[in-house]
């Protein structure tokens, strides 16, 4: 029987490698993780030497020098930007959906037999889409897609002023100079804003930050008073100058917020063009159509692209699992998608359902055996050695150990 060489990326504590390793058929060369305490639990169990911190450094070309050709790649992409729970994202892009793209990057560089990519189940959903970067105005599978066009929000209505539009368009410009907030101080005007209608919170958080922020406001007056300023640092300028005063009980309540309103939603528009410079996002235009000035985008489906990229080299089938069919007591959908490479002439079957309704495992399966030893209330590091149970059966016998951990 042929042993199969496989790399497991965004591989956690090391789920499916544990599954791959179980068939007795793989050697694990490589794996993938960001979470350094899911890192060192995959090292601990699987004894893999190359376990990168992040997929996006690894060279695919010195991996298969080094230990030959990969036979399977496995891996699921993490899925909060997919999923229903991280709907109330704050930025425009996630950077969970972009490393999908490095999923599908190692499958193309290390050309596989196979793969096998696991995601929730709202990914086949053509809801989750890319905005068309850069790079893909010259690739012509990219431009193949169904692309949609759509508006990103930069600047509110509410917010709008005479030139904002010309004043958004040149945003580019003012990315990376002294008119671009500094995170920690963002967070702090931010953080007073939030109390724009609660004078006595925002009073006790400006008395909270004022330490460290007086000292910059008053900085930021110095260097700026009796200069020629542009549309944000005179914004900036009155802002500080009104919080200082504020401070010393000689301006209203209602006056410093209306002084920290425009400037904070300007901020918050250049941190949106950040965004979209940052991730090489193509704008197409800009729109001012009295709701506010926009970025005008495409975007593809996430879907597609996995099946635009990947359908010309691999036999694809996709299938949506539930874990409580297969023994798990958890009803746990997954997308799963599989590539068999086409020069194998060899079909994908999935599994059939171990388990259906009536004959789920539960909760009480699983932990059943443990109920009679004492628990604990202190993270000591100790264990209880378990002692033989042979009335066990099912489930709690199959996951009984010899230690019982954090019980």
């Amino acid at each position: 029987m042929n042993n199969y060489k496989i790399i497991d990326l965004f591989s956690g504590a090391g789920g499916l490698s544990l599954g791959f390793m179980q068939t007795g058929r793989v050697t694990i060369v490589a794996a993938a993780e960001v979470n350094a305490d899911a890192r060192k639990t995959y090292k601990r169990n699987f004894k893999v030497s190359r376990v990168y911190s992040d997929v996006r450094i690894i060279n695919y070309n010195e991996l298969l020098e080094e230990v030959g050709p990969i036979d399977i790649v496995a891996g699921g992409p993490p899925c909060q930007g997919f999923s229903n729970a991280n709907r109330q994202h704050t930025t425009i892009i996630s950077m969970n959906n972009r490393l999908v793209k490095e999923y599908v990057k190692a499958i193309c560089e290390l050309k596989p037999k196979a793969f096998i990519m696991e995601n929730v189940a709202m990914l086949k959903s053509k809801v989750h889409r890319f905005m068309v970067e850069e790079g893909d105005l010259d690739n012509e599978k990219i431009q193949a897609l169904n692309l949609s066009d759509e508006e990103v929000e930069i600047l509110s209505a509410d917010s709008v002023f005479e030139g904002a539009l010309d004043f958004v368009k040149g945003l580019n410009d003012e990315l990376g100079t002294t008119s671009e907030w500094k995170p920690d101080f963002y967070r702090v005007i931010n953080n007073l804003y939030r109390y724009r209608i609660n004078q006595p919170k925002f009073e006790e958080a400006l008395k909270k930050h004022g330490n460290k922020l007086f000292p910059r406001l008053r900085l930021l007056v110095e260097e700026t008073e009796g200069s020629e300023l542009s549309t944000i640092q005179q914004l900036d300028f009155t802002m500080a100058k009104a919080i200082l005063k504020f401070s010393e009980n000689c301006v209203d309540f209602e006056d410093v917020i209306a002084s920290i309103t425009k400037p904070l939603l300007i901020q918050r528009a250049i941190m949106k063009m950040r965004e979209l410079s940052d991730n090489e996002i193509h704008i197409f235009g800009f729109k001012d159509e009295g709701k506010g000035i926009t970025a005008s985008v495409k975007t593809y489906s996430v879907r597609d692209y996995i099946e635009i990229m990947l359908s010309e080299d691999y036999e694809l089938s996709e299938n949506t699992l539930n874990a409580i069919h297969f023994g798990a007591p958890q009803r746990r959908e997954r997308f799963i998608i599989v590539g068999m490479a086409k020069y194998l002439h060899v079909p994908y079957e999935a599994p059939e359902p171990m388990f259906s309704d009536g004959e789920y495992r539960t909760v009480r399966d699983a932990i059943f055996d443990i109920r009679d030893i004492p628990t604990k209330f202190d993270n000591d590091g100790k264990f209880v050695v378990l002692q033989n149970h042979p009335n066990a059966e099912g489930l709690e016998k199959e996951l009984r150990g010899k230690l019982l951990y954090n019980h």
